[in-house]
This record gives C-alpha cells, structure tokens and sequence, in this order.
C-alpha cells in the first residue's frame, strides 16, 4: 500500500502563488471531473486552455453530464479535437494521411456521440481565439 498526498488545483495555485495558469493538460484516465471540480476558481479565474486526453470508455454517463455542464457554466467551448491516435501533426510528428485530422464540433454533441474512443480534446473560453495549425 502507498500512500499518495492529493491537493486541489485551486489549493496548490493558492499555495505556491502561482500568478497565471494559460494550459492545462490532462491525461488522467477519466478523472477528468474530479480534476475540473478540484479547479473551479483557477478556471474562472485566468480562464485556461484545456488540453484534454478524454477516455470515453472510463468515464460514467453522469460524469460526463456533470463535465459538460460544469465547462458551460465557465462559459466554456470546444475549439477542436482529434481521435487520439491521429494528434501527433498537432505537435511536430509526421503521418502519412493529414485529412482530416482536426475535427470540430459542440462539446456535448462529441462526448455523448463518441462513446468508445480516446478523443483529444481542445477546449477554451467562448471567447478565446482559436485558428487550426498548418498541417
């Protein structure tokens, strides 16, 4: 048995003073709520692009709902997103096939319609400015 220390993000922010947060990634195995609930005032505060590895499968209807509704209320959006396996132009590697690649979309749309796949998923405020990169 280990023992592992867990924080809130907000705390940790608090804590350590952190000025600006601009990205957050995530790949926490379908924690993801646990993670948004922990980060509400950072959020609402410096307003953070989410970079979020989104494992369907792991992730309970509820959780979903409750992930959806949360990133709303913070006004929000999804930018973009990728199947997982098709990112790696996004950050410098090189593939064959480059169709197709970056996909758009309503956040609840994508969650609730893709329910068996890791989804890559960029999200932001509403207001946030987002181009697609040169691929």
């Amino acid at each position: 048995k280990i023992d592992v220390p867990v924080m809130k993000m907000d705390t940790l922010i608090e804590n350590q003073k952190v000025d600006k947060v601009d990205m957050i990634r995530m790949d926490i195995e379908g924690h993801e709520i646990n993670a948004i609930r922990s980060m509400k005032a950072l959020l609402e505060r410096d307003k953070p692009w989410l970079c979020v590895e989104w494992h369907a499968p792991m992730i309970s209807d509820t959780d979903k709902e409750e992930f959806i509704s949360t990133l709303e209320q913070l006004g929000y959006e999804l930018k973009a997103w990728t199947f997982r396996w098709s990112d790696y132009p996004i950050f410098g590697h090189t593939i064959v096939d480059k169709s197709d690649v970056i996909k758009h979309g309503d956040l609840r749309h994508i969650i609730t319609s893709i329910p068996s796949q890791v989804l890559l998923l960029f999200i932001a405020p509403k207001e946030a400015e987002y181009t697609d990169p040169k691929l």
